[in-house]
């Protein structure tokens, strides 16, 4: 057999390699920042990409009628979450239409004044 080794070198994971923020100086300040905001900007890209490649996707071919379809189906079986998402698409959500119906109120209330 064997034996298996352990890798020695630098540890990631090392308490003493903690920098607190406090003591870091502005120029470090500026540069970790730098990379979060690439960091945070490059995934917003990849959630762009992947939301842009499903809308083409789903509007190719008869993608929505076939979703569609197998949501009623699902629903008629007895599928509660499938109905649920039907009845939000197609607009009966209780929730939005008590906000709706609120918002018409208030509206109503401003031009009687």
């Amino acid at each position: 057999m064997a034996s298996k080794t352990k890798k020695k070198g630098k540890r990631k994971g090392n308490i003493q390699n903690l920098v607190q923020y406090q003591n870091t100086t502005p120029e470090q300040r500026r540069e970790w920042a730098s990379k979060a905001g690439k960091a945070s900007q490059a995934k917003a890209r990849e959630r762009k990409t992947l939301a842009n490649e499903l809308i083409a996707i789903l509007s190719s071919k008869n993608y929505n009628k076939r979703i569609s379809t197998a949501l009623v189906k699902k629903a008629a079986k007895g599928d509660t979450y499938a109905f649920i998402t039907i009845r939000d698409t197609i607009g009966e959500k209780p929730i939005e239409k008590v906000a709706n119906a609120d918002c018409k109120l208030e509206d109503l209330l401003k031009d009687i004044k």
